[in-house]
This record gives structure tokens, C-alpha cells and sequence, in this order.
């Protein structure tokens, strides 16, 4: 037993080098990002997440998800900025690369064990993707917006412990489903988000394959497919001019519009106290409607185009990154402080969410679900997906609770014992 404690003792002090060295890799790109050594920051920045993926467990949903989006939205946009000369300033993407070994360690721990969980049955979870279809056509696609999140969720449930072929017949309806709602009533509007709903159920399909490498390989594979998702959208005639034309695309614009933001903070801003407590405010409110709230403030993507591009935008957002919205209402170092204290808020939610026996692991689910919506868009984008998918998640679980309730107090009482034969005699 002593041995055992000693090995585990090691295992964390190893572990704990290692997210030092993540950490001190970040903050030399920091250095370097401020004295504009580009070519530096970008190396170290890199550096960094490499550690951080290295450190990262492939059975946590935070730390998969997460990643993705720091790589979709923060390292490869950088890259394509260097290769391509793309003047920004790299201090946003090495502060982002700081918090995501900070983020990677407060949620260093593996799947907890939920006890007795729910597990629907493969017919169950048709039937319910059967329904969604048929809300989804009578609402034409407004139901989507949590009926794909509760599905992924769903997904997630009943593929635990499934034989591979179930669990890919299972990812292929649900990505049908998918398909089927872009085909017909989707605007285009969110892809990023849309996509970022995948990961998870993709993630699952992945960890039951085996694939080897996989980790790695699913990291990978999702920069790939994002960076080509984004250069088809473009007909330019070279590979560099492709490049340059990609970074006016969504997947790039946080991190360039965080970069400005930054640009203006250095020029010295006065700092907007109220603005950032009404965006602190949304986090638990951001899903009450404004017909019942006259006043309810907007979101930052909303207010920074009221702010900066007039009345004519009027509904219309724009995204900076989860540092970006800080900085603009508090400068640099505030707002680096306030960034921090919503990760550990972020972090601290789906360690609670993800222990809780009652939610069978599915809270941690929804939150990792949202977590590039956090990263892309900040905390009033996180908050109104989140919360749209976690009252249906709860009135679902109270439901499905009182069903099993009922019937375990009919099984006590001996309601459903079995009735004796009927004589037939004479």
C-alpha cells in the first residue's frame, strides 16, 4: 500500500513538472510576444500546447474539447498569421495559450465513477431521434438549438459499453440528424458551433475504435478538417493568397479582433467597470427572455458592435476569444485577471457537474459540449447554450426520476406481483 502511494506520489509530482513546463513555455511566449519577437512567441506558444496535449487525458471530456478549440481558434490561426506576415499582435494567442495550462491542470482527473448510471438501450435512443426529427420539422429547425445538444448527450449515455458496431450504427443516425437539419432549415449561421456539438460524440466513436495514437490522431484530424472546411470557402488563385483570404474567416476572427482590442488597451483605455458586471450578470441570466427584461444587457459580441459599427448592425455579433471581452471592459492586466477567474469558474462547474451521481455524468457532458462556444465566443455565448441545454437536461432527469420512483414503489407494495392463476375447475 505504501509502494502504491509513493508511485502515485511521484505520478503527480511528474505531472506537476510537466504543467510547469507547459506554464513557463506560455509565459516565454508572452515575453517574446511583447517585445514582438513573432517568430518566438509562436514557437513557444506551440511548445506549450504540445505539453498540454501530452498532459491530457483522453477520457476527459474538458480536456479533449477544450483543446480542440485552442487549437482551431488560437494555434492555427497564429500560424497562418506568421506564414502569411498577417500583422497582429501575438500577445492574445500566448495569454490564451497560459490559461489552457491552467485549464488543463484544474481538471486534471479522470472520468469519475457515477455509480449505477442510466443507460438507454440503442431502440430508446432511436425512438427519441425519431421524435426529435418530427419536433424538428414541425418547429421548421427552431427546436435544434437544444434538441442536437440533448441528443449528443443521449449519445454519450447510450453507447456506454456497447459493442463498437452499435455505437457507430448510433453515431451514424445522429449525424444523419444532423445533416438532415443543415440540409433544410439550417441558415448557415453558427457552423463553428454546430461543428463544436460533434466533437464529443466524434471523441466517443474514436476512444471505442481504439484507434492508435488516438489522442493525437483526434487532435489532428480536427485541425485538418477545420482548416479544410475554412480553405474551401475560398477560390483565390495560390496557396499563400488561400491562406491570407482564410484568416477573414470566423474560425480566425477571435483571435484578430482580440488582437485589436489588445492594440487599443496598450493605447490606454478607460476602463468600464459596469459594462463587464452586466456580462458577468448574463452568465446566470443570459437565457431569460428580453421581452420579459427590457433592460437585460447585451452580450459583448451584440454590445461591441452597437459600440464600434453603429445602429445599422443592429443584431449582429462578433466574437474575440474568452480573454478578448475582459480586456476590452478592464485593459490587459485586469482583464488577463478576469479571463482567469472565468476559467476557474468554467473548470470548477464541470468538476461539480461532472461528480454529480444524479446527473449520471451528463453535467460535465453539457458543459464540455459548450466549452469551444466559451473559448470562441466568451461568457454570454457559453451561458445561453448552456442553460437552453440544461432545463430540458433537468425536467428530462426529474421525469425519468419520478417514472423510476413510481415503479420502484409499485415493485414494494406488490402492485405488479403476479396474479394468481384463475381456477377453471368446477
Amino acid at each position: 500500500m505504501l509502494a502504491e502511494f509513493a508511485n502515485r506520489r511521484t505520478r503527480l509530482t511528474v505531472r506537476s513538472a510537466f504543467y510547469a513546463a507547459a506554464a513557463l513555455l506560455a509565459i516565454l511566449a508572452v515575453v517574446f510576444a511583447f517585445f514582438e519577437l513573432a517568430g518566438f512567441a509562436v514557437l513557444f506558444l506551440v511548445l506549450s500546447t504540445g505539453v498540454s496535449a501530452v498532459l491530457a487525458r483522453y477520457d476527459n471530456m474538458f480536456h479533449m474539447t477544450w483543446l480542440t478549440a485552442h487549437l482551431l481558434f488560437c494555434v492555427v490561426p497564429s500560424l497562418i498569421c506568421l506564414a502569411t506576415a498577417f500583422p497582429i499582435i501575438f500577445e492574445l494567442p500566448a495569454l490564451c495559450t497560459a490559461l489552457t495550462a491552467i485549464a488543463i491542470a484544474l481538471t486534471d482527473r479522470p472520468a469519475p465513477d457515477v455509480g449505477q448510471v442510466w443507460r438507454p438501450s440503442p431502440p430508446f435512443f432511436i425512438c427519441v431521434l425519431v421524435v426529435a426529427l418530427i419536433v424538428l420539422v414541425i418547429s421548421r429547425g427552431e427546436s435544434s438549438l437544444f434538441s442536437i445538444p440533448l441528443i449528443v448527450l443521449l449519445f454519450g449515455v447510450a453507447t456506454r459499453e456497447r459493442p463498437v458496431l452499435v455505437t457507430i450504427g448510433l453515431y451514424v443516425l445522429l449525424m444523419s440528424f444532423v445533416l438532415i437539419y443543415a440540409v433544410t432549415y439550417w441558415n448557415g449561421f453558427g457552423r463553428l458551433i454546430l461543428a463544436a456539438t460533434l466533437i464529443i460524440p466524434s471523441l466517443l466513436v474514436f476512444r471505442q475504435l481504439k484507434v492508435p495514437f488516438g489522442k493525437l490522431v483526434f487532435l489532428v484530424s480536427a485541425c485538418v478538417l477545420g482548416l479544410f472546411g475554412t480553405l474551401l470557402r475560398f477560390r483565390d488563385t495560390t496557396f499563400a493568397s488561400i491562406l491570407r483570404a482564410s484568416l477573414s474567416d470566423s474560425n480566425s476572427g477571435p483571435l484578430l479582433l482580440g488582437s485589436s482590442i489588445i492594440e487599443r488597451a496598450r493605447n490606454g483605455i478607460v476602463i468600464d467597470l459596469p459594462g463587464w458586471f452586466d456580462q458577468v450578470i448574463l452568465i446566470f441570466l443570459a437565457v431569460w427572455p428580453r421581452a420579459w427584461w427590457r433592460e437585460k444587457p447585451l452580450g459583448f459580441g451584440a454590445a461591441w458592435v452597437a459600440d464600434n459599427m453603429g445602429p445599422g448592425y443592429w443584431g449582429h455579433s462578433i466574437a474575440s476569444t474568452f480573454m478578448g471581452e475582459h480586456i476590452y471592459y478592464l485593459g490587459l492586466a485586469w482583464g488577463s485577471a478576469a479571463a482567469f477567474a472565468s476559467l476557474i469558474l468554467i473548470a470548477l462547474t464541470y468538476n461539480a457537474m461532472m461528480q454529480a451521481r444524479s446527473l449520471f455524468g451528463l453535467g460535465g457532458y453539457l458543459v464540455a459540449v459548450y466549452l469551444p462556444t466559451f473559448y470562441w465566443g466568451g461568457m454570454a455565448s457559453f451561458a445561453t447554450r448552456f442553460w437552453i441545454g440544461l432545463i430540458p437536461l433537468l425536467v428530462a432527469l426529474l421525469v425519468f426520476n419520478l417514472i423510476k420512483g413510481s415503479v420502484g414503489a409499485k415493485a414494494r407494495t406488490g402492485r405488479w406481483r403476479a396474479r394468481p392463476a384463475r381456477s377453471h375447475g368446477g
